[in-house]
């Protein structure tokens, strides 16, 4: 195991306790009736979580401090924040669809 200098060790040891509390909440709201958008929401969030506890993981327990892993799980639970946005932001059924083109 590598020494991590405190700020880097007190980031961690909030990563932790957020990710905690995450897991703990989503556990809490298990079973809860929700939307299908919902449930896929819920999925990602789960991923999120297990995202955040193996970055924890890796840098309390890694022989040597893996940027490019820490990285590509923080991009994981970045993008998967914005799934999450995407999934649960409400949609107007009767909006008419975009062709993408620019009407004169």
């Amino acid at each position: 195991m590598h020494p991590l200098h405190e700020p880097v060790k007190q980031q961690l040891e909030e990563l932790a306790k957020l990710s905690t509390l995450a897991n703990q909440v989503s556990m809490e709201l298990t079973g809860r009736q929700t939307t299908k958008m919902g449930r896929l929401a819920s999925m990602v969030f789960a991923k999120c979580c297990a995202h955040a506890n193996s970055i924890v993981t890796i840098a309390q327990l890694s022989q040597m401090f893996d940027h490019h892993a820490m990285m590509a799980l923080a991009r994981m639970v970045v993008e998967g924040s914005t799934m999450i946005a995407y999934l649960l932001d409400p949609v107007d059924e009767l909006a008419p669809i975009s062709t993408g083109r620019i009407q004169a």
